[in-house]
């Protein structure tokens, strides 16, 4: 601690040990910090191997304490999240297994701007050759390729492919998180209410949305040979095109 109750400066390193997530040891999770000048620079890092590369955020955050003088040089924030190539079995910890990232490339960039009233938020998943398997699908999803990209207000999916089993899949297309086609920090309530009243919205939208549909906005997914097993009641294998409209939060 330094500097003075109008500007403080406040430097350190925090570090998590014996950390465990759903029955996963987590090797690493530190974080250095230098708060001065109200501004906050951070530098973190999160892996489960010491052999993997971790998922890190990086970058600045200017705040002024409520009793400071001091402003900061700023009020853009500019932080960065990475989640590399090889840190993509931290999946299966956070899905408790449930989904489990086997083999491939990927990576997730989420960059974020804006100020802490409007944030502004633009991330990208790519996945290359990736496989993945699910308790949920009885086969595993292989060849798994595309990019994702998002924003607080949107989704698009440009040509993400995968096989599963015999059959393939492909999804393409927009969709906004909510209906209104606002950001989801559009309003003031928070983001529960908002999860409720996106679910309200959807017995006003199901009319609308049968009699027409936008063509730009929805995803298509296209199922070529796809073997479905339904708890040995059903096998059969689907081949056809579905479109989802409406919004992520209320499909």
């Amino acid at each position: 601690f330094d500097g003075s109750l109008a500007n403080p400066v406040v430097e350190g390193e925090a570090c998590v040990s014996n950390t465990r997530l759903n029955g996963y040891a987590v090797e690493t999770v530190v974080a250095d910090f230098d708060y001065r000048n109200a501004l906050l620079d951070l530098d973190s890092a999160i892996a489960l191997e010491p052999t993997e590369n971790p998922i890190t955020i990086a970058g600045t955050v200017p705040y002024a304490l409520p009793f400071m003088t001091a402003v900061p040089r700023t009020n853009q924030i500019d932080l960065q999240a990475i989640a590399p190539n090889n840190s993509f079995e931290v999946i299966n910890a956070f899905s408790d297994d449930r989904v489990r990232w086997r083999s491939g490339q990927g990576e997730v960039v989420v960059d974020v701007g804006g100020t802490l009233s409007q944030p502004r938020v633009v991330g990208q998943a790519s996945f290359r050759d990736a496989a993945i398997t699910s308790n949920l699908v009885r086969d595993d999803i292989t060849n798994l390729n595309g990019d994702i990209q998002f924003t607080l207000d949107q989704v698009t999916i440009q040509q993400l492919q995968a096989s599963v089993g015999d059959g393939r899949l492909a999804i393409e297309g927009r969709l906004p998180l909510l209906l209104s086609g606002q950001s989801i920090l559009s309003s003031e309530a928070p983001l529960v209410s908002q999860l409720k009243q996106a679910s309200s919205q959807i017995i006003q939208a199901q009319t609308a949305q049968a009699q027409t549909v936008q063509d730009t906005d929805g995803l298509l997914i296209s199922l070529i040979d796809l073997p479905v097993d339904y708890d040995g009641l059903l096998e059969a294998e689907f081949e056809g095109q579905m479109l989802v409209t409406g919004a992520v939060l209320a499909p």
